[in-house]
């Protein structure tokens, strides 16, 4: 009875130090280096569509903002003017990265017409906020870089957002809890519900399932919640995405290993809009959909603006 009751107090002890591990990896995910851009290639594109956005990077116009956040640091945001200044595409990266890792789909809108505006999540690049919450505290730092639009070029601003992977899940989080009020989004593989992200990538790191890794999970939304007033659980797209009935285009590749897909294809199923399409690629794993296939992704992308008169 006593070796049962010390098996059992090790257990509880290994499962609240493995879900602090798991709190603090999440809140503090290590991040990518930073990206140069003099002379700049893209880490991921192929060489002549690279050297199309060095072009671009070389003749176009661009400058820095900061932005204050309603939790009082400031969002690093890069701001490209396009032909139309009424007309602007928010670009959101995915964890780890910095808005850099989405200048090669900023020079494909702007190239088009589009004002651009790529942004340095919570935690990333030059914005503040020491934190990383997928969504949580970021659906209102999106919502100021929204406001900041319309006050600076007006409320008239027609305005879409456009993310990937941990991008795709802020600006969803925005548009199903905050509020849907712009003109279009397009999400690339994003997670429907963070938690269960959480638990499926650590079920396979940990080898561990079923119970044992729900209960990690719990633990670790604990102390989440206790050290850095973060609610995993509250990350839940799924939960609210019916109320989004503005058009969405959804880009998923069947390959991705690290966000199934089957999120992407819920999401898609469960959003009210009358104007919603997928576009699913065969290969590109995780978050490569545009990086795999630039010319397709590019080429749909802005067929779905014509389709929605953008």
């Amino acid at each position: 009875m006593v070796y049962f009751l010390i098996a059992i107090l090790l257990l509880i002890i290994l499962i609240l130090a493995v879900g602090l591990y798991l709190a603090v990896s999440l809140a503090y995910i290590r991040k990518r280096p930073d990206i140069p851009l003099e002379n700049y290639e893209s880490p991921y594109l192929d060489k002549e569509y690279s050297e199309k956005v060095r072009e671009w990077l070389d003749t176009s116009d661009r400058r820095y903002e900061y932005i204050y956040s309603p939790y009082y640091y400031k969002i690093n945001a890069m701001i490209a003017e396009g032909k139309d200044t009424k007309k602007w595409i928010i670009l959101l990266h995915g964890v780890t990265n910095s808005h850099k890792y989405m200048i090669d789909i900023a020079s494909f809108y702007h190239k088009a017409g589009y004002s651009v505006l790529a942004w340095d999540s919570r935690g990333h690049g030059k914005t503040g906020g020491k934190t990383t919450t997928y969504g949580y505290y970021e659906k209102f730092d999106l919502k100021a870089v929204i406001d900041y639009i319309r006050k600076t070029y007006g409320d008239d601003c027609r305005i879409g957002l456009h993310g990937i992977s941990m991008g795709s899940g802020i600006l969803l989080m925005y548009a199903s809890h905050v509020r849907d009020d712009c003109d279009f989004y397009i999400a690339d593989c994003p997670y429907s519900n963070f938690p269960e992200q959480v638990m499926d990538v650590s079920s396979r790191k940990l080898r561990v399932g079923g119970f044992l890794i729900k209960t990690i999970f719990e633990a670790g939304n604990i102390f989440l919640r206790i050290l850095y007033k973060f609610d995993a659980r509250k990350v839940n797209i799924i939960s609210k995405i019916r109320r989004v009935e503005n058009p969405i285009l959804f880009f998923n590749c069947r390959d991705d290993a690290y966000i199934n897909p089957r999120m992407t294809e819920e999401l898609y199923e469960a959003v009210s809009s009358e104007k919603k399409y997928i576009e699913r690629f065969d290969d590109g794993g995780h978050a490569g959909a545009f990086f795999d296939h630039p010319d397709a992704y590019e080429k749909r992308t802005l067929e779905f603006l014509k389709e929605i008169n953008f």
